[in-house]
């Protein structure tokens, strides 16, 4: 009698530990890319314009020394074109094939990159997404006109790329709240980092880390 009660007030006590902390920590994964070693599998990309205006709007999205006063023997991904439509969108996506299959996962961005604009009218919105088929342009027919829009949501706005002193400056932004994206049979996801201008202007950044952290629902 004793015997059972001590198992029962160990288990009491057990549980009451668990309690008071929360219960298991749900499993997360962290996934961190430094372009200052490269590209690391993560492909750029452009839209939102006429499809007749490509020509003359000078988009790149590629691996490019930081500009000065930053450090320029170091690397990043430069995102940037003539905005000549009102609305360019450069991005760069990543294929994460290594999460549980048909999981839902809590998604959460941490975003830096350099940036020199100093207003918010010429600001870049900075936007993060995931989505199980894979982002890419297409082209769709706009007031008789073709144009190119993405295949899928581009994501939510997780601020922009002003700042408050001229020049380049390395700026960070993270995710207000988490995305929730389910995975697909293989347990893969596509993560989505761009921005959205809508100023007539040369638009650029230039992204130097990104870390996103997955926790399982």
């Amino acid at each position: 009698m004793k015997h059972d009660s001590a198992v029962a007030i160990l288990l009491l006590a057990f549980c009451t530990f668990l309690l008071s902390c929360g219960g298991p920590e749900t499993p997360s994964v962290r996934y961190s890319f430094d372009f200052s070693t490269g590209a690391q599998g993560w492909i750029g990309g452009s839209a939102e314009y006429p499809v007749d205006y490509e020509p003359n709007m000078d988009i790149h999205t590629e691996i490019r020394n930081l500009p000065y006063p930053l450090d320029q023997k170091r690397t990043a991904y430069y995102l940037g074109g003539w905005n000549f439509s009102d609305d360019l969108y450069v991005y760069v996506k990543k294929h994460i094939t290594d999460l549980k299959p048909n999981r839902s996962y809590q998604l959460t961005f941490t975003v830096t990159f350099a940036t020199q604009d100093g207003e918010v009218g010429v600001a870049m919105g900075i936007q993060t997404g995931a989505t199980r088929t894979e982002p890419n342009r297409i082209v769709v027919q706009r007031n008789d006109q073709a144009y190119y829009v993405m295949n899928v949501d581009k994501g939510v706005s997780i601020g922009n790329s002003t700042k408050s002193t001229p020049g380049w400056q390395l700026k960070t932004l993270r995710s207000a709240s988490p995305l929730t994206m389910q995975t697909d049979s293989s347990g893969s996801i596509w993560l989505l980092v761009g921005a959205d201008s809508n100023w007539e202007s040369l638009s650029r950044i230039y992204i130097t880390n990104i870390e996103v952290q997955a926790r399982e629902n």
